[in-house]
């Protein structure tokens, strides 16, 4: 039990430290020392998940409100981005993931952006967006760019998912991987309850 205990331990601050994780999302080197007083500005609300930019991969920092942010050097930029989104509960909810779409953008100096999206107000709507995900992206007057946006198969970049459920998920990866997605998906009681059985599982 003892030896148990200390993995879960081990585990939720792997969990609570990838949760944690915030800060903006660069798309430049920092060893190169660019001129950061004309960096640009994206938001992204919680559900639109960074893939890939430049042709780099990035992981998009979990939150639960407000917005992510990417920031850029001016000049010439290719993003991908996909919509990433748990709907229902921890038993029988499913995580609704779209194909990416990738955004060719020109940027100048010292602006901000922000990405839109017809937000569904069901499950139901959600899985529709499997088939036609159609973000945009405007500036912080509300006037939407014209960029090209292109939607990708799933074989265009490897860390794309299927929508899965909550079954399908468990019974397809690891511990860690587990934990990580019960933890995303669950409340802020069940997390307390979850830490105080950590410390003492004699808790029910």
């Amino acid at each position: 039990m003892y030896f148990i205990k200390v993995i879960f331990q081990v585990l939720i601050v792997l969990i609570l430290g990838a949760c944690a994780a915030q800060g903006p999302i660069k798309v430049y080197d920092e060893r190169t020392k660019p001129d950061l007083s004309n960096i640009n500005i994206i938001y992204l609300p919680p559900e639109i998940e960074l893939l890939e930019a430049d042709g780099m991969v990035f992981e998009t920092p979990y939150i639960e409100t407000g917005f992510n942010e990417v920031h850029l050097l001016p000049g010439h930029h290719e993003i991908a981005l996909k919509y990433a989104k748990f709907w229902g509960d921890p038993s029988s909810g499913r995580m609704i993931t779209t194909k990416p779409v990738v955004f060719s953008i020109d940027l100048t100096n010292k602006s901000k952006y922000f990405v839109r999206y017809d937000k569904p107000e069901d499950i139901w709507g959600a899985q529709a967006l499997i088939q036609k995900f159609s973000p945009w992206i405007e500036d912080d007057k509300g006037v939407k760019l014209k960029v090209s946006a292109t939607q990708l198969g799933t074989a265009s970049l490897t860390n794309i998912n299927k929508s899965v459920t909550a079954r399908q998920f468990v019974e397809g990866n690891n511990s860690l991987e587990k934990l990580k997605f019960w933890w995303k998906n669950s409340t802020g009681g069940e997390k307390a309850a979850f830490k105080k059985w950590i410390e003492d599982p004699s808790v029910d």
